[in-house]
């Protein structure tokens, strides 16, 4: 009796210890999405020089409270050049002038969102990215069917000058250098 009851004992046990490794090694691992901004849509190729053509800069907080959104890009002026850039002024208190420039010679624009930390809302997103910015530029290139890059700024020597996501505490950080 004693014999069956240690062999029903390791089999109770062999069964447990092989229910918990396969929940670990079939359970699909997901991933969370980062805190970033990206283009929308990411790359295209232009058709017909005169029609120009409107790029969305998104912004995802990953869940996070934000308290700052900078975006920083560039973008050759020798094939286009920015006609507008409106932003979304929903998501941010404020849109410092002094930290938004849309530089057409050197193919640059630069924007800023803030809002003080217990002042107001603070921007998260929920669910899908929001239009931080619409960005709507001219062809000014006769190339037709080229690719035309825009490009990340998120380094740089000037701090002022650089892509930033602030994530509110203190002090604020940069989600995306994390």
């Amino acid at each position: 009796m004693v014999i069956f009851f240690n062999m029903i004992v390791k089999k109770i046990i062999s069964i447990f210890i092989l229910t918990i490794l396969s929940f670990f090694l079939f359970t699909p691992t997901v991933q969370a999405a980062s805190p970033m901004f990206s283009f929308y849509p990411e790359s295209g190729i232009v058709k017909r020089k005169d029609d120009g053509f409107t790029v969305d800069v998104l912004i995802d907080s990953d869940g996070m409270s934000l308290t700052e959104a900078r975006m920083v890009f560039n973008f050759d002026p020798r094939l286009i050049q920015v006609l507008k850039a409106s932003r979304n002024n929903s998501l941010f208190e404020e849109w410092p002038e002094d930290e938004s420039s849309l530089d057409n010679e050197n193919g640059v624009v630069m924007l800023t969102g803030f809002t003080q930390s217990g002042s107001g809302d603070l921007y998260k997103t929920s669910g899908d990215p929001d239009v931080f910015a619409r960005i709507e530029f001219e062809v000014i290139t006769d190339q037709i069917d080229v690719e035309i890059p825009l490009e990340w700024e998120f380094t740089g020597s000037d701090e002022l000058f650089q892509t930033v996501l602030l994530a509110d505490g203190s002090p604020p950080q940069n989600v995306l250098d994390t």
